[in-house]
């Protein structure tokens, strides 16, 4: 009897390893196309907008002209997608390994070519953004001292949604936001997606990196972050600032690891280090992570210098930019998860 070798057994697997790529990539698109075709809850932000929204749907309008209207039947859609985008996930990240590295990133890029010309999709916080980098750039209005409602002349105030709330964002991203306002309002949306598409696919990459220097397939790992509903949908669809926040994370990782080799560079400890605490400069809830990645060194002194540094640059942002004033994180959580610990129990 004639053994079948694991190689060509996994040869085999291919065609039907595809068939889970294939399921994503053409529940997304259906989403990416119903959205695009006419102002719905699909995207928030267009529905919102109206028919003035034409400069953020992107080339798909009108390719689906059968979607529904009804909003009861487009909730229904969209857990259809998710049911199809999860299953595909799962599906995918078990067969992955009889995929070569290639196809498998293949299918990863292009569900983030077509989230690139979608509009936004679920989240509502990416004109959020946009105003509090306007406020800082052109309104004359320090973002974590003033509230969106003082701007209600600036042409993205009807989009944002947050009109009471200082901004909640770490200086680094702000200051970042504001950086980019000089593209103008249309500008500033389609260079943020350029920015998130960019950070997704680069923590992609570094998962891989990961995958392939801790001896684990990297297939599976690329499948199980880069087709990742959650990621997909909410965060790249979303436009979220998790991702930049979380490159800088994945990148301090890669750090870490790579600084355990015996001829790691003297640089890979202080930048994990200095990365960590980038993240918590966009995001300021990560900033819980920098002890970790700093206990996760094996040169602390040097993990400690690099986070020290990077503080110290934050520091001056916020001082010299923002005038001393912090985020307002703690407003921001009791807004959007009354439900967390800390609220329940009256922290």
């Amino acid at each position: 009897m004639t053994r079948v070798r694991p190689k060509e057994r996994s040869v085999g697997l291919r065609p039907l390893a595809v068939l889970p790529l294939v399921a994503v990539l053409g529940a997304l698109t259906w989403l990416v196309l119903a959205a695009a075709q006419r102002p719905t809850v699909l995207s928030p932000p267009v529905h919102r907008d109206g028919a003035a929204a034409g400069w953020m749907v992107g080339p798909f309008h009108g390719l689906l002209s059968h979607a529904s209207t009804v909003t009861h039947e487009l909730h229904s859609d969209v857990v259809r997608v998710l049911i199809v985008v999860g299953a595909g996930w799962l599906v995918a990240w078990a067969t992955a390994p009889a995929l070569p590295v290639r196809v498998v990133a293949g299918a990863v890029a292009l569900a983030h070519g077509v989230l690139f010309f979608s509009p936004p999709l679920s989240l509502t916080d990416v004109f959020n953004y946009e105003l509090y980098g306007r406020m800082a750039a052109y309104d004359g209005l320090n973002p974590y001292r003033a509230v969106p409602a003082q701007a209600t002349s600036d042409p993205v105030y009807h989009l944002a949604n947050w009109h009471h709330l200082r901004s909640p964002y770490g200086p680094l991203f702000t200051l970042a936001n504001e950086g980019l306002a000089v593209f103008g309002v249309h500008g500033w949306y389609w260079a943020w997606k350029v920015v998130v598409v960019l950070s997704s696919l680069g923590s992609v990459a570094l998962v891989a990196a990961l995958a392939g220097r801790l001896g684990v397939s990297r297939q599976r790992a690329i499948a199980a972050v880069g087709l990742c509903p959650v990621l997909l949908i909410s965060e790249v669809g979303g436009l979220h600032q998790d991702m930049l926040a979380m490159v800088c994370l994945l990148g301090a990782a890669w750090c870490l690891v790579r600084g355990r080799d015996a001829d790691a560079p003297a640089w890979t400890a202080p930048a994990a280090g200095a990365l960590a605490v980038a993240a918590a400069g966009i995001k300021p809830s990560f900033a819980i992570v920098v002890g970790i990645v700093v206990l996760g060194a094996r040169q602390r002194p040097r993990a400690i210098a690099g986070a020290a540094a990077a503080g110290a640059a934050l520091g001056a942002i916020t001082l010299l930019v923002n005038g001393g004033a912090l985020p307002d994180v703690s407003t921001q959580s009791r807004l959007v998860s009354p439900l967390s610990v800390p609220n329940l129990v009256g922290l």
